[in-house]
C-alpha cells in the first residue's frame, strides 16, 4: 500500500500565514475596529491580484456568512485540544485582506465578488482595492 501524503505548501502560501500569524492577527486584535466575521487573507508581492486568486469556493462561502442562512463550520478535533467545536456566521460581515507590497487593504466580501464581476480587468490592482477598501493601511518599510 503507497503511502500518500498531502502536496507541499505552496511559498506563497507560507508567506501568506506568516504575514497573518506575524502582522495582522496583533492589527485586528488591537488596532482595528472591523467587527468579527470571517476573513480570506492574499498576499500578493505585485501591485496586483488576480481577481482568480479568491477561489469560487471561497467566495461562496464568506458570503453564506453575510446571509440569514449563515455559515456553519466544524473545527477539526485533531490539534487544538480543548477549543471550542463549531464556528457559525450568520448576518455577519465578511473580508477579504488583500495584502500588497505597502499597504493592505480591507474590502468587505459584497465589494470584491461586485468588483469581480464588473471589473474589464482581470485583478483588482492596489490602486483599485483602495478606492473600494473599507480600510486602508499603509506598510512602513
Amino acid at each position: 500500500m503507497k503511502l500518500m501524503l498531502p502536496p507541499l505548501p505552496a511559498i506563497k502560501n507560507k508567506r501568506e500565514a506568516n504575514w497573518t500569524t506575524n502582522y495582522l492577527k496583533e492589527w485586528v486584535l488591537e488596532k482595528s475596529t472591523i467587527p468579527s466575521g470571517p476573513i480570506e487573507v492574499k498576499v500578493t508581492t505585485t501591485n496586483s491580484l488576480p481577481f482568480s486568486a479568491v477561489s469560487e469556493n471561497q467566495l461562496q462561502d464568506l458570503h453564506k456568512c453575510t446571509t440569514a442562512k449563515g455559515f456553519w463550520y466544524k473545527h477539526p478535533d485533531t490539534g487544538m485540544a480543548n477549543r471550542f467545536d463549531v464556528t457559525f456566521y450568520r448576518n455577519s460581515p465578511a473580508y477579504i485582506i488583500i495584502k500588497y507590497p505597502k499597504s493592505f487593504y480591507v474590502i468587505t466580501v459584497g465589494t470584491f465578488i461586485l468588483e469581480k464581476k464588473n471589473s474589464k480587468r482581470k485583478s483588482l490592482t492596489a490602486l483599485r482595492a483602495e478606492s473600494i477598501a473599507i480600510i486602508s493601511n499603509n506598510l512602513s518599510s
